[in-house]
């Protein structure tokens, strides 16, 4: 089996979209890297999945039948890591906290602690997230969650 899960994911975006720039965006890709991954799944596939004018996307027939099963499969798939990552977070008794920012604010430390007065024998780890990555690392679920630091103004 050759088609790979994240190109399923950039022809979903397509998909939704009718947009390659905005899918790029969207994805958080180049628009012409986006553009070759597509083609290179309708080079698999054998079959045009989109019909493209210089102003519109559509999808073709083929698009069309395999948009729902594309979404249905990757919705299992994030469904089948959140389980098995929920089972190694449990036996691991971690919780992998997210950021971004220079340093956590002042409530960090509270927070920490009501935390761990909930869950005796876990432990914390506190990870900052590249300011590039505006996820803190839930995208690439190196994180469980991720500790939203506020402006003064906000509080």
């Amino acid at each position: 089996m050759g088609v790979h899960l994240r190109r399923l994911c950039y022809f979903v975006a397509v998909a939704e979209e009718l947009h390659f720039t905005r899918a790029a965006t969207r994805l958080h890709v180049a628009q012409p890297a986006l553009s070759k991954q597509i083609r290179e799944l309708e080079s698999e596939l054998r079959t045009d999945l989109f019909a493209r004018s210089s102003r519109t996307v559509s999808l073709t027939a083929a698009g069309q039948v395999l948009l729902p099963r594309a979404q249905a499969l990757l919705a299992d798939w994030d469904a089948a890591l959140r389980g098995v990552g929920d089972t190694v977070t449990r036996a691991a008794a971690l919780l992998r906290v997210g950021f971004i920012a220079s340093g956590a604010n002042e409530l960090t430390r509270a927070i920490i602690a009501g935390f761990a007065q909930r869950r005796p024998g876990w432990t914390v780890h506190m990870t900052q997230g590249p300011w590039a990555d505006p996820t803190a690392g839930l995208a690439t679920r190196s994180v469980d969650i991720v500790r939203a630091l506020q402006t003064p103004a906000a509080q």
